[in-house]
């Protein structure tokens, strides 16, 4: 093998290992891939098996014996089908980008894989017949009189995406279509070269080098906005989570103040002044969207079960088994597992009974637990009071997971009581 056959295969060995390595970070990426992550993916399998094709034939040409007579018509033909199937994917590619923010033709597509069919047909009657490239009796690869019209169809593809970028330029950002260019004008200069210079394989190359820009440029820029539009969808969906919250947890203070101002006007009026002091201290944490401190959070805790245990008195019974507070936590998590075990727990116990709060650091969390020994309830029915759906149970859970990677795992005995441990992994801190 000449010397420059031996660097053809050197670069064509490392880009084949490129597209593979390209390959296996997409794959292994945690965002979700639509169409055109599994269009980019054929078109780094087919760069790669032209490449890794293309190599072998340069090794199995000139030796004599059948393996190389069939390796190097194997190699070739595999190699020149891949080349041709990767082109027709990038325009299938280009389509679906351009078609995301705009409606696009489907006749430059379609084109495209005519002349994809045009070229693979030629490549296939060439096993047969001398048309696009020949194989001489020492397994050498020679070129035959219609090999131009294998470029030439790419040429005119490559054309046609082009004018689909010009056509539709607006539908996409300039780094986006800066990368989309350079796929379409280095392999049409490459296909040029390699027209009037024989022996320089540099299109796999151009082609390699033009599918990790799209992968830098384009791919990452389609991430980062995946990243910023879920980002948009958590903290929508938080901030209705704690809007329907709000409402159930002054629906529940303020009920509580109902009561005591028949039972005890004196105490209404105490617990009127420490509510609108905690409204006056506190309502920013209620809007907040990022974590707070476990203590915030613990202080909201202690001031709604003053004002519960000024309504139920000797009915409801506190305990609490603190040995940290040295931890984030989102806001109004706690409070609506202390609401449920009050309002479903001990206070449809008969004579009432303990809730206990209780919060501890494991080796690789941070764990708080709101048990009661009250009445139990099933866990899979709907709590109705007669005045509202509860819901407010399935937005701890929801939020704990979006805002801090956290669990919530409750269980519940009829006659034996409640427990809801929240488990926060320390590495979301």
């Amino acid at each position: 093998m000449s010397v420059i056959n031996y660097i053809n295969a050197s670069l064509e060995i490392w880009g084949c290992i490129m597209s593979i390595i390209v390959a296996v970070c997409l794959i292994v990426s945690k965002r979700p891939h639509d169409l055109c992550d599994r269009l980019y993916l054929r078109m780094l399998a087919f760069n790669a098996g032209s490449l890794l094709f293309d190599v072998m034939a340069l090794f199995f040409r000139g030796h004599p014996g059948w393996v190389c007579w069939w390796g190097v018509r194997i190699s070739n033909l595999v190699a020149f089908s891949c080349g041709y199937l990767l082109f027709a994917t990038f325009a299938h590619y280009l389509t679906v980008s351009l078609g995301r923010n705009t409606k696009v033709s489907s006749r430059p597509l379609a084109v495209c894989r005519i002349l994809c069919a045009i070229s693979l047909l030629l490549v296939v009657l060439t096993q047969f017949f001398p048309l696009v490239y020949t194989i001489d009796a020492q397994n050498v690869y020679h070129r035959a009189s219609l090999f131009w019209v294998s470029h030439v169809t790419g040429l005119i593809g490559m054309a046609l995406c082009a004018w689909m970028l010009v056509r539709y330029r607006s539908a996409i950002e300039t780094q986006e279509r800066t990368a989309l260019w350079l796929y379409i004008l280095l392999p049409i200069l490459a296909m040029g070269v390699q027209i009037f210079v024989y022996g320089l394989a540099l299109l796999n190359l151009v082609n390699t080098f033009s599918l990790v820009v799209i992968f830098l440029f384009l791919q990452a820029e389609q991430g980062r906005r995946m990243a910023e539009q879920e980002s948009k969808l958590t903290e929508s969906r938080i901030a209705i989570m704690l809007s329907q919250i709000q409402p159930h947890f002054l629906y529940n203070s303020l009920n509580s103040i109902y009561y005591l101002c028949e039972k005890n006007p004196a105490q209404a009026q105490a617990a009127i002044d420490d509510f609108a002091t905690y409204l006056r201290g506190n309502l920013d944490s209620l809007k907040r969207t990022a974590p707070v401190s476990f203590e915030r959070e613990l202080e909201h805790v202690r001031i709604y079960l003053s004002l519960e245990k000024m309504r139920f008195d000797d009915d409801l019974m506190i305990a609490y088994d603190i040995h940290t507070t040295e931890f984030l936590i989102p806001a109004l998590t706690v409070q609506p597992l202390v609401e449920n075990a009050v309002k479903y727990g001990v206070g449809k116990k008969v004579g009432g009974g303990t809730v206990t709060i209780s919060a501890k650091e494991a080796a690789d969390c941070f764990e708080i637990i709101v048990a009661d020994d009250g009445v139990g309830y099933d866990l899979t029915a709907t709590q109705y009071d007669g005045r509202r759906t509860h819901i407010g149970i399935d937005n701890v859970r929801a939020r704990l997971a979006a805002m801090s990677g956290g669990t919530l795992d409750m269980q519940s005995t009829k006659d034996v009581g409640t427990i809801a441990p929240i488990r926060l992994p320390k590495d979301n801190r």
